[in-house]
């Protein structure tokens, strides 16, 4: 098993056994390969490609994933406490060889709670040559990158795909969210991209969030060709 962690300097002390046991009130990148191969950025810290703060753009390979190109936007870019609003945007391709999978994972904590059922919106476009899962979990414990409570999900095959999901909850302290997406290859060295959000309106912002969320993709990618120019 072949594991490459980098956190930010200040992630150090909420490590126990290599799992976060404490909120990080910074969005953070894990990219996981069904082999082994780990790789977990934070926002600011080793590895983020991007200044920007509330941007984590990672760049590499890793494991028989020869190309990772990922970003994750969150708070302060990208929506705010109240109103949550993450985006998770990749392109992926393993070298030739055995089938196998990788999984991008994008987590933010600290978000505020919600004294009334809110509703939650989630989005999904891209184009694969495999099969893509994708997963949204809140926390009600405020971890990164928990899974206390799964709010959506959806599995695509092989061409371009698209998907939105609707789910509620209600939080009485801070909480955390995470998009997890799953890419499963056949062994080919063909990409797979894609772009996925969740974000928590206002109710009055309701009508407007599915022409939002299918806006991220683009924002997302014009601010990763950004970053990569500067």
């Amino acid at each position: 098993m072949r594991t490459r962690t980098i956190f930010h300097p200040g992630t150090a002390a909420a490590l126990l056994l290599g799992v976060v046991t404490q909120a990080n009130a910074i969005p953070m990148l894990r990219l996981t390969t069904n082999t082994g191969a780990t790789v977990t950025v934070a926002d600011g810290g080793l590895g983020d490609s991007s200044a920007l703060a509330g941007l984590v753009l990672f760049n590499g390979p890793l494991g028989d994933w020869n190309i990772n190109v990922t970003t994750g936007m969150s708070k302060p870019v990208a929506g705010s406490a109240e109103q949550p609003l993450l985006d998770l945007n990749s392109i992926n391709m393993s070298s030739s060889g055995p089938a196998g999978s990788i999984t991008l994972e994008l987590t933010d904590t600290d978000f505020a709670s919600q004294p009334n059922a809110a509703h939650v919106g989630t989005v999904i476009g891209g184009t694969t040559y495999g099969n893509v899962t994708f997963r949204s979990f809140f926390d009600a414990a405020n971890q990164a990158f928990g899974q206390g409570l799964e709010l959506t999900s959806s599995t695509f095959g092989s061409g371009a795909f698209s998907g939105t999901g609707w789910s509620s909850l209600q939080a009485l302290n801070p909480y955390s969210l995470t998009l997890l997406v799953t890419i499963a290859s056949d062994g080919r060295p063909l990409p797979t991209s894609f772009d996925a959000g969740i974000q928590v309106p206002e109710p009055a912002s309701l009508l407007l969030v599915g022409s939002g969320l299918l806006a991220l993709g683009f924002v997302a990618r014009r601010r990763v060709l950004a970053t990569a120019a500067a």
